[in-house]
């Protein structure tokens, strides 16, 4: 298997036992891969690996990545959000976590 693989795996099971430990299933945490500086093709092996929410610190970024993988995929915009761009992000990302704001609040 890959690297990519592995470090999935190993954080799962560190999920899984935070988890335990803290008296929740497993499945009520969400695992969530950070985008960030990585090229799409690396990105399609995690979505291949069943992850299928990804955040993205740019909205540039994101809206070219998004076109190159599956539909199925959940993003999230977990960087700076300009008032220009917000528009652009809102009809594709399943949340914002990074509103800095109460004027970007308003346009969102």
């Amino acid at each position: 298997m890959s690297l990519i693989h592995d470090n999935i795996v190993i954080v799962k099971s560190k999920i899984a036992e935070a988890a335990s430990r803290s008296g929740r299933r497993f499945e009520e945490v969400e695992l969530m891969a950070v985008t960030k500086t990585f090229s799409a093709e690396k990105v399609r092996e995690v979505v291949d690996d069943g992850l299928l929410v990804l955040g993205e610190n740019r909205v540039q970024e994101l809206l070219a990545k998004r076109p190159l993988l599956p539909s199925s995929v959940q993003w999230h915009l977990i960087g700076h959000l300009q008032s220009n761009k917000v528009r652009k992000v809102l009809p594709v990302v399943e949340a914002i976590h990074s509103v800095d704001n109460v004027d970007i609040a308003g346009d969102i």
